[in-house]
């Protein structure tokens, strides 16, 4: 008995739909416009956020 035939081949038929070029692109365009847009919400959220002045980050040196 070879490994293709057996018990294992009745599970192999109940493989999922192949999905096509036009809808793997078209997924993949969908998760790059969701992480595009928690991205944005995310960079919103963080510049309500104090950072410090550039001047008031810079070490200084005249000390």
């Amino acid at each position: 008995m070879s490994v293709n035939e057996g018990p294992f081949r009745a599970k192999s038929s109940a493989r999922l739909p192949v999905v096509g070029e036009t809808g793997l692109l078209a997924t993949i365009a969908a998760a790059f416009l969701i992480f595009h847009i928690l991205a944005m919400i995310l960079m919103q959220a963080t510049a309500g956020v104090a950072t410090p002045t550039q001047e008031a980050a810079r070490p200084s040196s005249y000390d």
